[in-house]
């Protein structure tokens, strides 16, 4: 159920000084405008009302933590799960995966599904073309499967 506002001190103090009097819970209800449910409440707590409600529970990733999750996730490019992990961070891949999505410093850019070429990798592609294409010496050697067409299971068809 829905929490309603708190009590002021002064209808707090009403009610104290109203129950010292003898009156029942309805009636001080009634006098005061809130829910017998306050009343009561007001009553067994006498001095801690109203002191128990933190509003949340406190955050898992908070200061070194959460800098170091996100310093690692720029350097490295891990995922928010390898991330977690290797770190041994004590919140769940959720909190963290929050916690970086709503880092101002750091924006989501889809991975490439390979890595880059390089330029020495590109000047070795082109040699090992250069080489093999004035001289294929095991070209004819390989069976292209576009070529030939193979029957796995013998000549009558049946397996």
């Amino acid at each position: 159920m829905g929490r309603g506002p708190l009590l002021t001190e002064v209808e707090v103090g009403m009610v104290l000084a109203l129950r010292d009097h003898g009156f029942t819970h309805r009636a001080i209800a009634e006098h005061v405008g809130r829910s017998t449910k306050a009343i009561r409440t007001v009553i067994d707590q006498r001095e801690g009302y109203g002191s128990n409600f933190k509003g949340r529970k406190p955050a898992k990733l908070i200061g070194r933590e959460l800098r170091l999750l996100i310093r690692e996730a720029s350097k490295t490019g891990l995922s928010a799960r390898s991330l977690a992990t290797s770190l041994d961070i004590d919140a769940s891949l959720r909190t963290c995966q929050r916690r970086l999505q709503g880092s101002e410093n750091m924006e989501y850019v889809k991975r490439k599904h390979m890595p880059m070429l390089k330029k020495s990798h590109k000047i070795a592609r082109l040699e090992h073309v250069k080489k093999y294409l004035k001289d294929p010496p095991f070209w004819p050697g390989i069976i292209w499967s576009d070529e030939k067409r193979f029957n796995l299971d013998g000549p009558d068809g049946l397996q």
